[in-house]
């Protein structure tokens, strides 16, 4: 007998309906303990929050609709195929089938025996009004809310993994909290993050549960990150001189709130000597990349240099024009370097950064194979890191 303390650890043979076999198929979708089941969350979810009557059914939505099942026939339409027309009120339904044998489809029968009929998909304008194609039905009233869809495979349903996720729950009480209390905020508890994004009673409290546990999967990553490392200071930097005030005095437009905002924190960090890892984040055209020139002039400003690695040579030399404008009349020096250079181009550049001749330099990741060195490295900037895959 398995101590309940330790049934998250335990093989998802102890969840109803997974003998052996069916185990080390589903080993595909990541799923050997009760635990794995639990953080293998939908992938997507079918609205079932409102049951639509037949006759108010709206085109082109997804949408859960419940009747009486009336005029269901089915015809063979060539060898082994036949379709099934039926009705809910004024919705007419049709599903297509495969069956060469004697008699009427195991669908046909199945439909034929259900009392009341709960049908889930898309209608479509018909000559006779709307109608839906093969849309998924239930004979019985499914779950209202949102309805989880899973990662699947061949041989298993979503609705098997629905029981094994529901067996699954009995023991989420069991799952630690693992974020600090300072860091919680407003954020649910894990247990509950982990039961809402399963079986969601609406849409906000999926969108709470989802950022719960996106930046719980961050956080850990983090600590992952730095187990068994050594904090080392960072550098330093000047408070604002004449050269960010200078640059500042440049641009040809008032910064927003956002910006100022952005320029303030990143100044406080670069001042500190708790080494900055700061995310800029915002929508194209939205004013980042004022944020990383003020970032290089602050410190240049301090007698260091600044690499910025951008993800492909196309956007590396448009960045490269546009800080050459906006710092070289400041007498900052920006250079590009990228694998489509010529040998010596590249040669000289490395050159130059190894003597701090150079300022500010562009590139891919050609900025950070072993024959680059730089004298006084004291700010990198990645812009577009999702894709760079972090």
């Amino acid at each position: 007998m398995l101590k309940q303390d330790n049934i998250l650890g335990a093989p998802v043979t102890v969840l109803p309906g997974i003998g052996e076999k069916r185990a080390q198929t589903i080993k595909t979708l990541g799923l050997e303990t009760v635990r794995d089941v639990l953080f293998s969350y939908p992938r997507t979810y079918k609205d079932f929050q409102r049951v639509v009557e037949p006759e108010h059914v709206e085109v082109g939505v997804e949408q859960l609709t419940c009747g009486r099942l009336s005029n269901l026939t089915e015809r063979m339409i060539s060898k082994g195929r036949r379709v099934i027309n039926g009705q809910l009120g004024t919705l007419r339904l049709t599903w297509f089938v495969y069956h060469r044998g004697q008699g009427t489809s195991f669908l046909y029968r199945k439909l034929q025996r259900a009392d009341k009929l709960w049908v889930y998909g898309v209608a479509k304008p018909g000559l006779f009004g709307p109608e839906m194609s093969s849309p998924e039905f239930f004979t019985r009233s499914p779950r209202l809310g949102l309805m989880p869809v899973y990662p699947l495979m061949s041989g298993i349903s979503n609705e098997q993994r629905i029981r094994w996720v529901e067996a699954a729950l009995k023991s989420v009480y069991l799952l630690p909290e693992c974020l600090p209390e300072a860091f919680r905020g407003d954020y649910p508890h894990r247990v509950e993050a982990v039961k809402e994004v399963h079986f969601p009673k609406d849409w906000s409290s999926y969108r709470k549960a989802r950022e719960r546990l996106v930046f719980e999967e961050f956080f850990l990553f983090l600590l992952g990150l730095q187990k068994g490392q050594v904090q080392r200071d960072g550098i330093a930097h000047k408070p604002d001189g004449e050269l960010v005030k200078l640059y500042l005095k440049s641009l040809p437009f008032r910064l927003t709130k956002g910006q100022a905002d952005a320029l303030r924190q990143v100044a406080s960090d670069m001042e500190s000597t708790r080494p900055m890892r700061r995310l800029i984040q915002g929508e194209v055209g939205s004013g980042k990349t004022v944020v990383a020139e003020y970032g290089a002039v602050k410190a240049v400003a301090s007698q260091g240099q600044v690499a910025m690695m951008v993800p492909t040579e196309v956007l590396a030399r448009q960045m490269v024009q546009r800080m050459k404008a906006s710092l070289e009349p400041l007498g900052i020096s920006v250079e590009l370097l990228i694998g489509n250079m010529k040998g010596k181009e590249q040669e000289h550049v490395r050159i130059a950064l190894a003597a701090g001749d150079v300022d500010v330099v562009v590139g891919t990741h050609a900025l950070i194979t072993d024959k680059v060195s730089f004298r006084s490295l004291s700010l990198a900037i990645v812009d577009e890191q999702h894709r760079f895959g972090v």
